[in-house]
């Protein structure tokens, strides 16, 4: 730190032009400058050269970035406030802790060579700090690309506000951010932490997304177990993108559970686990429907978006409530990219952003039936729930979209109060069934059906059939439809139906024939 240019005390030294120059030729050859602000409390903005300009003050005419990233002093407690003697002003770009620092040596005078100290401090002790965040930051990155963050660059990094903490008063402070190393790591543009994923939807990419969910390809049901679950459902296998590859639940037998997840983080995920529970097929799956399947460790997920297959997690013959169609809810969790738990659900609105936004979580409320009714019926009838809020009665609304082909019928059965709550007004279209005492709601066959907004108390489950008919010439093909459950615009949840063709389910057991019992490769 200079001592008096232009009459200034303890300012940074590149208020001298020699030493700017040399400065700002380091930075332009690439060399990071981390710079000391200077112990004389001095407001930069307000210092000038002797022809009187503020070459300090970034909106001054005279302003002159040699590249450096200044460095101010604050206290070592949080919240952290500037000490009265560093500099200040829009220079400095960092802070560190400026008091009760722990070095070597005596601390000030530097003569010792055997001593240490605790109260080392100054923007002499601030500056070394944020030097150490400079040079593990660019050890990382010449670590994972082979090359290094230019000047620039590393300024950016260290003064990014998202990945900073800020002085306790920054308006007044003037002192910038002190670098969150951590941060910078997990959360930061290199994402140097796993980030680990399990997709809602094929498509998915691990970011919030306002696109299906309840779909997720990667929890899939089989009534047999297979050798090399990488093998068959990994990276490679050519199922990557099916999501047609669970049945639904096998009676007189176990069950068996396989995952898939994804790492699109900067770290190889070891230790990674996954707990699955099952719930009645539902719109709305709240956390008091969910009972425990079982857990499993995954192998490690490398690096780059590669698709990991793992288990079984065996659903015991005992612990069936009985065969059919369930929902599945996955969570996954590594150290450095913790899942939440189940008591983390609790709270509605936590609940609504877990839906969309958090990648460790996913629902498979899909299910893969045939498009030809069962022996003796011209109906294909799938039963849900539509479940209330666990909290306390909130409005929420039924749509349900078919994609079916010319000639198709569908209906919405459901008890007759209830479907005055969904109409309002009593239709004349509605058709009674005489057996259970249910009333349906015609649906579009190709388009969406929307029923009304209500409300009732919380934790009332409401029992709905899909009943859906396609025209024999038509069930050479696929289908699909949904019933989504919203919150005002906000979609919270779907149960999908794909109904499938004969060649379909044909496919889908074959494959499953393919790797039952073959050895690993």
């Amino acid at each position: 730190m200079s001592l008096e240019p232009n009459g200034y005390s303890l300012v940074p030294v590149e208020a001298f032009d020699d030493t700017y120059e040399m400065i700002r030729l380091a930075t332009a050859l690439g060399i990071v400058v981390v710079e000391a602000g200077g112990n004389g409390g001095e407001d930069l903005n307000l210092v000038t050269n002797t022809s009187g300009e503020n070459f300090f003050d970034p909106t001054d005419a005279s302003f002159r970035d040699s590249g450096a990233i200044i460095v101010g002093a604050a206290s070592d407690t949080a919240p952290h406030s500037r000490l009265g003697f560093s500099s200040h002003g829009e220079r400095i770009d960092c802070y560190g802790w400026g008091e009760g620092i722990d070095t070597t040596g005596d601390g000030w005078t530097g003569t010792s060579t055997s001593a240490n100290t605790s109260s080392f401090g100054g923007t002499s002790g601030a500056s070394p700090i944020v030097t150490g965040a400079a040079l593990s930051v660019q050890g990382m990155v010449e670590a994972a690309t082979g090359g290094r963050l230019s000047p620039a660059q590393m300024r950016a990094v260290l003064t990014n506000p998202a990945t900073s903490t800020a002085s306790d008063n920054p308006m007044v402070d003037r002192i910038g951010v002190m670098p969150n190393l951590r941060a910078i790591i997990e959360a930061g543009d290199f994402n140097m932490r796993p980030d680990v994923y399990i997709r809602d939807y094929v498509g998915d990419t691990g970011d919030p997304h306002a696109g299906a969910i309840s779909a997720s390809p990667d929890v899939i049901l089989v009534p047999a177990t297979v050798a090399d679950p990488q093998l068959a459902y990994g990276d490679g296998s050519g199922t990557e993108n099916l999501s047609n590859l669970g049945y639904e639940a096998t009676g007189g037998q176990d069950n068996f559970v396989y995952l898939r997840s994804l790492n699109r983080g900067g770290s190889v995920a070891d230790g990674t686990t996954v707990d699955v529970f099952w719930s009645p097929a539902s719109t709305l799956v709240t956390p008091d429907l969910w009972q425990p399947v079982g857990s499993l460790v995954m192998p490690n997920l490398p690096t780059g978006d590669t698709l990991v297959a793992a288990g079984p997690i065996t659903w015991a013959e005992a612990d069936l409530p009985a065969p059919g169609h369930y929902c599945f809810v996955a969570i996954l969790s590594h150290p450095q990219d913790p899942g939440p738990t189940p008591a983390d659900f609790l709270d509605w609105d936590n609940f609504r952003a877990f839906i969309r936004n958090n990648n460790n979580v996913t629902w498979r409320n899909f299910n893969v039936v045939p498009n030809t009714p069962p022996p003796g019926s011209e109906l294909i009838a799938q039963k849900f729930l539509m479940a209330d809020a666990f909290d306390k009665t909130r409005k929420m609304r039924l749509e349900i979209t078919l994609r079916l082909p010319k000639g198709a019928k569908a209906l919405l059965n459901l008890p007759p109060q209830l479907a005055e709550s969904f109409l309002l007004h009593r239709s004349p279209f509605l058709k009674f069934d005489k057996k259970d005492g249910s009333v349906g709601l015609p649906l579009n066959p190709a388009g969406i059906t929307r029923f009304r907004d209500f409300g009732f108390p919380p934790k009332i489950r409401h029992e709905l059939e899909l009943r859906v008919s396609i025209p024999k010439e038509q069930r050479d093909r696929s289908y699909l439809g949904w019933a989504a459950q919203f919150e005002g615009e906000e979609e919270l949840g779907r149960v999908t139906w794909r109904f499938a063709s004969a060649e379909e389910f044909k496919k889908r057991d074959a494959h499953l024939k393919q790797f039952a019992g073959k050895p690993a490769v």
